[in-house]
């Protein structure tokens, strides 16, 4: 599990209480840097998003750099 404590305590806070088992695997895959972008959303906001040199633009599978 690579859930932080404040993750873990935001949780816990939108639960209103402690996350059984499954929702923890849920929570976890969530938060993941696969699917959040948790250290890399700072590094990319710095990219163009629009442009002539820009293929294409954030959104759903947009892996083109």
């Amino acid at each position: 599990m690579v859930l932080t404590d404040d993750e873990l305590k935001y949780i816990n806070e939108v639960l209103g209480r402690e996350p059984n088992e499954l929702e923890l695997g849920m929570m976890d895959v969530m938060f993941s840097e696969h699917c959040s972008y948790k250290s890399s959303r700072p590094i990319l906001k710095n990219f163009p998003t629009d442009g002539p040199d820009v293929i294409l633009g954030p959104g759903d599978d947009a892996g083109i750099v």
